[in-house]
């Protein structure tokens, strides 16, 4: 507890500088570390003889959804992010990916994965556009 106060303290009265070197270079790091893996399985998976495209097509919409997922925790919605992610990860992929493989063979494992991705990012889409006016003017009217 005293440490967080301590820190607390650190943000007023330290020079800015270098706390935003501070607290920027970890997370440029890490981002930067997820960008090259996300590059890689990319390059990986597009070589994948007759499947690479059906498994991209999963992959490149994610990016949406992760941008509206941090949005959301951002602006204090965690729940509605992590909900987000059991509904991609859980609720549909789980029940397409023992679906389709029966009916489309190996390809049904990367069309599950595209799927839940696109229906994902699209009722991504549709929270943020009804919940983000509704958490700024909520956000608003806060003293």
């Amino acid at each position: 507890m005293t440490n967080n106060l301590q820190y607390e303290e650190r943000l007023g009265t330290a020079p800015m500088t270098p706390l935003v070197f501070r607290m920027a270079v970890p997370a440029v790091v890490a981002q930067l570390v997820n960008l090259l893996y996300n590059l890689v399985d990319r390059i990986y998976i597009g070589h994948i003889y007759g499947i690479g495209t059906d498994a991209l097509a999963g992959m490149t919409i994610f990016g949406l959804q992760r941008a509206f997922q941090n949005m959301f925790v951002a602006l204090g919605q965690a729940r509605l992010s992590i909900f987000i992610a059991l509904l991609r990860k859980i609720i549909l992929l789980v029940p397409l990916a023992l679906t389709l493989p029966r009916l489309m063979g190996v390809r049904g494992v990367f069309a599950a994965e595209a799927i839940s991705d696109a229906t994902a990012a699209i009722c991504c889409t549709v929270l943020f556009l009804i919940m983000f006016p509704r958490i700024l003017k909520k956000n608003c009217h806060r003293p």
